[in-house]
């Protein structure tokens, strides 16, 4: 008999707001290692490419529904922040201290941009290396170019969500961003 187990519901509630707070921070501590390391070597692009999108179902789908889940779509549009930041990472920290050394001539070439500088270090810089970005300037101009891809195709699919019938949205937001 199952009617002996209750609990409080404030406990019920308590335990959900800990869960869905967790879930929203969970990827804090990479997006900081990674800022730290000013790397992102090790971290799986295509993981995080994966979370972020079904995250962005479950959004519009909590959005799309006719009373809208407000706490779990909040929840999970941070997630979505968070992935966002990791991806705008990956894409500017991936030029940085990628250098290769060339056995034969000992010089060291940037493995992204090409130059090659001797082993001394006397050679100037280029033109084109000087007018480089900062990996964090790089880190924020491709967090926004992301942010509003993602908004975009959020939006969309929320309207698509209200216009398709119940039964797709949910097959679309609920198991295919658990997938």
């Amino acid at each position: 008999d199952t009617s002996e187990l209750r609990y409080p519901v404030w406990s019920v509630q308590a335990l959900g707001i800990i869960g869905v707070v967790a879930f929203m921070l969970m990827l804090l501590p990479q997006v900081a290692v990674n800022a730290y390391r000013r790397s992102t070597n090790g971290m799986s692009v295509g993981l995080i490419v994966l979370w972020h999108l079904g995250s962005l179902l479950a959004t519009a789908h909590y959005a799309a529904l006719p009373e809208p889940a407000v706490f779990g779509a909040l929840g999970l549009s941070v997630f979505s922040f968070f992935c966002g930041i990791l991806e705008a990472q990956a894409f500017a920290y991936r030029r940085s201290g990628s250098q290769m050394t060339c056995k034969a001539s000992g010089h060291s070439i940037d493995s992204i941009g090409g130059m090659s500088v001797s082993s001394d270090s006397t050679a100037s810089p280029s033109p084109q290396d000087a007018s480089r970005l900062p990996p964090w300037s790089r880190c924020l101009i491709a967090f926004s170019a992301i942010t509003l891809v993602w908004v975009l195709f959020d939006l969309g699919l929320v309207f698509l969500f209200k216009a398709a019938p119940q039964e797709v949205s949910f097959v679309a937001g609920n198991v295919a961003s658990a997938v």
